[in-house]
């Protein structure tokens, strides 16, 4: 249902302010501490050495895709930039800013303008390699490795997505696929956000006490947000529920929300046929009625939302 947009007091925070297209400009970065590793990627905190533009950029973070990945980090840039593009949104429920940058690993320099002949963070990363379907026939698909392939990629899947502006079948990232004798380097920049979630442990029996109820209800409106745009986050665990560095004002709530979404990799974005209108509320409140529950069979606390297990039966357009 539609909202008023109720007037923020002068003082209560910032409203954001869209950040322009700096087509030429240069950034030069340089990594300083890791922070995580992921399924796809790792993570690092980066200091900005150099800047062409005339634009104060917020603590930045490089992700840094696993080899066979750069489909998939493609696809959460792409769901960056839909929410881009829609006022009030980015800063606001989402990081402020975002790049996506890819070059050949041949094309690659050091600072001594050597040929760059390996990329150190790979040597010793984890790849989790899924276990082979029991119930799948297809010998030749089994011998295949999955573990990248996107929501949408598996045959006959028509009845579920749908792909009438060519996101996906247009993109040149739909039939990419990774080299091991020529190597690809993607990376996503970002702003740096806070600490992700972590659930308070002072429990009334099963109860949240008020302090924790009053966390999950701000990153449910955060949810709303995201999910009013017609996007499904569908992997809210407590690592992707990053704390909010600043004050800006939502518009739509009146006030600064605490929290971010991050990783937006295995998301979608739905298709609301006219024939069925009532899908709209439940694309919008599908992920936040579970928000603090448990899901999937994981205890409270692992998890905050939907798994890639636990998809909407929505008809969803991809990248």
């Amino acid at each position: 249902m539609p909202q008023q947009e109720p007037a923020a007091p002068a003082d209560a925070g910032r409203m954001t302010t869209p950040m322009p297209d700096l087509n030429g400009a240069h950034l030069e970065i340089e990594l300083t501490g890791s922070i995580s590793e992921g399924r796809i990627g790792l993570a690092y905190s980066a200091r900005v050495i150099h800047n062409t533009a005339d634009l104060d950029l917020p603590d930045l973070c490089i992700k840094l895709v696993k080899p066979k990945y750069g489909r998939t980090l493609a696809r959460e840039a792409w769901f960056y930039e839909q929410l881009a593009r829609e006022p009030g949104y980015e800063g606001v429920v989402t990081p402020r800013c975002f790049g996506f940058f890819t070059v050949p690993l041949k094309d690659c320099l050091d600072v001594k303008g050597q040929p760059v002949s390996h990329i150190k963070p790979w040597e010793n990363i984890t790849l989790n390699l899924p276990e082979p379907d029991p119930e799948d026939t297809d010998e030749s698909a089994q011998k295949e490795d999955r573990d990248w392939w996107l929501p949408n990629d598996p045959s006959g899947l028509d009845g579920f997505f749908k792909d009438d502006d060519g996101w996906k079948s247009g993109s040149p990232w739909n039939k990419w696929r990774a080299s091991p004798s020529e190597p690809f380097v993607c990376v996503l920049v970002l702003e740096k956000l806070g600490k992700f979630y972590i659930s308070p442990q002072e429990y009334i029996g099963n109860k949240v006490d008020e302090r924790e109820e009053v966390e999950l209800n701000d990153i449910r409106d955060v949810v709303r947000d995201v999910s009013s745009t017609r996007i499904l986050h569908r992997d809210l665990r407590y690592c992707n529920i990053v704390r909010a560095p600043n004050d800006v004002i939502c518009s739509r709530h009146g006030r600064a929300h605490q929290w971010r979404l991050i990783d937006f990799d295995i998301a979608a974005k739905v298709y609301i046929s006219p024939e069925t209108p009532v899908d709209s509320k439940y694309a919008q409140d599908a992920q936040v009625r579970v928000i603090g529950t448990s899901s999937s069979g994981a205890m409270r606390g692992e998890l905050l939302g939907f798994t890639s297990e636990a998809v909407p039966p929505l008809h969803a357009q991809l990248l």
